[in-house]
């Protein structure tokens, strides 16, 4: 009987757990040192984009947002994606939490300092 309790609880626990979405730009899916054309074949246009020249380099940030839920809560998330030549060199991510689930998304630089 103890036993049966104890496996239900754990069951229990087990099954109550939150889950917590990911977000499609996993270490696994993008890479430092993946090309750009690579990337947006991959994930399609971005939502926003910055592009200069510094320092004889061609510098370009991308931007995507996505909607990710954590625990009944959703976020819109922002990934910037920094390329140097057309070669990426930084992975930023950023989230702003939706207010009573509204949904809107604001452009916000993540951090203005390239690179």
């Amino acid at each position: 009987m103890k036993k049966n309790v104890s496996i239900i609880l754990l069951l229990i626990l087990f099954f109550s757990c939150a889950s917590y979405r990911k977000t499609k730009f996993t270490l696994d899916s993008v890479k430092l040192g993946d090309d750009i054309h690579l990337v947006i074949k991959k994930y399609g246009n971005p939502f926003k984009s910055d592009v200069y020249n510094e320092n004889n380099f061609h510098w370009t940030k991308i931007y995507y947002k996505e909607a990710v839920g954590v625990s009944g809560y959703t976020y819109i998330l922002t990934t910037a994606l920094t390329f140097k030549d057309s070669i990426l060199v930084k992975i930023e991510q950023k989230d702003k939490y939706l207010l009573d689930g509204k949904n809107f998304i604001s452009v916000e630089p993540i951090n203005d300092n390239i690179p």
